[in-house]
Order: structure tokens, then C-alpha cells, then sequence
């Protein structure tokens, strides 16, 4: 676990002041971990309730750039796909989806951007042939998030029952990405027979 001092990072009883930015009582969040001593499951809660508790600062930061009105329409586009993968994050797979319908509504240019993140939403919801899709979109409008595409569609492919393709696709995102490790350690779990 890596600990951080801005107040972005810290649970809101920790922080000094307003500023993101400003340096918390880091010191207080360690000690309380520390005082956990070795209590597994309370510590897992607890990194559980802070990277909640991240994201969800996380949510709101986005929220307010969206209202103080003063970006461009790309970078507002921009917020609202990151706004839907931090809903995805968190669980929110339906509100993410509005995010990514308004992105692509404020600039088509970045629908493969959006459509890439749309599959990971529909994987959530269980609707995993429109995440295929998706993910197949995005790799043919050339989504910067190649690698992620493949593997969403490998997921979706692979829940689907279709394991020849889902091998493939998790081929394309290890491809795409050699130092990402999830495409790899979807591979490890296959094992491929020759019919010769």
C-alpha cells in the first residue's frame, strides 16, 4: 500500500485545509494503520474504505470542473469519460454510461475513447454482447486504449462462453501492451492443445 500526503489522498478527518494539493496528517492515517497490527481483515476494510473514500473526492473534483463551466468542449468531454470510469470504479456502471453518451455528445472525436470505457460499463451489467461492440468500435475507430478494448472484449467474449476468441482478444490486449500484466495473467489461465 502506498501512502500519500495530499489532502486528495487522505481520508477527510486527516486533511489541513481545503487545497487538494496541501499536505494532510499523513502521520495519523499511518499510525492508525499501524495500530491494526497485523489484523488482515479490518486492514483490508480499511484500504477498501479509503480507495472509496479517493474515489469518491475523485467524483466530486470532476463534478465541479463540469460546473464551474470554464472548460473547452473537449476538455469537458474529457471529464465526463473520466468521470465514468471513476463510476465504474465504484460500482455505477448505469451512471457511468450517461457519462460516456454526454462525452460523445460534446466531441464524437473521442467515441473510441468513450466506447472503450462503455465496454467495461456493459461487462458490469452483464450485457456482454453489446460490450463486445463496444470494444470492437473502439479498436476500429483507433482508440488510444487499444490494449484495454482487447481485454474488455476478452472479458465480455470469455463470459460469454466464446473461450477461442476471448484467447485471442487477451492475445491482441498482451499484444497491444507487453508490460501490462492482466492480459498475461488472463492467458496463464488457458490452456492451448494442439489437434494434430
Amino acid at each position: 500500500w502506498t501512502f500519500r500526503a495530499e489532502n486528495f489522498f487522505l481520508p477527510a478527518a486527516d486533511r489541513a485545509g481545503t487545497d487538494p494539493t496541501a499536505h494532510g496528517r499523513i502521520a495519523d492515517e499511518i499510525a492508525r494503520l499501524d495500530r491494526l497490527d497485523g489484523d488482515v481483515e479490518t486492514l483490508a476494510g480499511r484500504i477498501a474504505e479509503l480507495a472509496l473514500a479517493t474515489a469518491r473526492e475523485a467524483l466530486r473534483e470532476c463534478d465541479r470542473a463540469i460546473a464551474r463551466a470554464n472548460l473547452t468542449t473537449h476538455e469537458l468531454a474529457k471529464t465526463h469519460i473520466n468521470r465514468g470510469i471513476i463510476l465504474i470504479n465504484i460500482g455505477h456502471a448505469d451512471d457511468a454510461l450517461d457519462d460516456f453518451r454526454r462525452a460523445d455528445e460534446l466531441d464524437p472525436g473521442l467515441m473510441p475513447e468513450s466506447a472503450t470505457n462503455r465496454s467495461a460499463a456493459l461487462i458490469l451489467l452483464e450485457r456482454y454482447s453489446e460490450a463486445v461492440e463496444q470494444a470492437d468500435f473502439a479498436v476500429e475507430s483507433g482508440t488510444r486504449s487499444q490494449a484495454n478494448a482487447f481485454y474488455n472484449r476478452g472479458v465480455a467474449l470469455e463470459l460469454m462462453g466464446d473461450i477461442r476468441a476471448a484467447y485471442e482478444s487477451y492475445l491482441d490486449a498482451a499484444a497491444a501492451a507487453p508490460d501490462w500484466s492482466r492480459p498475461r495473467e488472463a492467458l496463464d489461465r488457458f490452456q492451448v492443445h494442439s489437434l494434430s
